[in-house]
């Protein structure tokens, strides 16, 4: 119990990069309130014992019931595989293995054409001057090859029309229309300008 006061009141870490305040009640590493006097987890009497028998066979227990129900469902889809295969002839299972191996070969060839697309759509964004990303990839990509390339001139459609919007947004505006000096005395330079007016 001394060891355990001992630990606390010193800060041996002088030179972490976090350093705590001296004065601060709290300690980072003690969860427990100064201020609480009685901890659930802090134990009443003088053992170093954080958790009862009780509380270890519980959170073993449920430990234990998670586990066995993973391996019961694991199990349980073996077995039925294995009936399933065991019911099929020959043909049959030759025939099962076949269209499985085959949706995993379509699924496969989806996603490498997927990025073969990805890959072209970035290029051709590339030559109209957009840089690509993943939101627009998402965006452009098709199904195949003619409706990537047809998503993307609407997005490049779309694209320059919000850029051409903005341009002549910004270029709009008013221009003085007369050149004066309201009245004031004009300089030597500004009389010279108005000259040629």
């Amino acid at each position: 119990m001394i060891k355990n006061k001992l630990k606390k009141t010193w800060n041996l870490q002088l030179f972490a990069e976090d350093p705590k305040d001296p004065e601060d009640p709290k300690d980072p590493e003690d969860p427990k309130d100064p201020k609480d006097p009685e901890d659930p987890k802090e134990p009443k009497s003088g053992d170093d014992k954080k958790y009862s028998d009780k509380d270890v066979d519980k959170i073993v227990e449920k430990k234990y019931a998670a586990w066995k129900e993973k391996q019961e469902k694991e199990l349980k889809t073996a077995k039925e595989e294995a009936a399933k295969l065991a019911k099929m002839n020959a043909d049959q299972k030759q025939q099962y293995e076949m269209e499985k191996l085959q949706k995993e070969n379509d699924e496969l060839k989806a996603n490498a054409m997927k990025v073969e697309l990805g890959k072209t759509a970035t290029s051709l964004l590339k030559e109209k001057n957009i840089d690509a990303t993943q939101d627009m990839l998402d965006f452009v990509v098709g199904a195949d090859a003619e409706a990537t390339k047809a998503n993307i001139d609407k997005f490049v459609a779309i694209v320059e029309a919000q850029l051409k919007a903005a341009e002549i947004e910004r270029a709009t505006g008013k221009t003085p229309r007369k050149y004066g000096n309201n009245g004031n005395e004009m300089s030597e330079i500004d009389r010279r300008i108005a000259k040629y007016k």
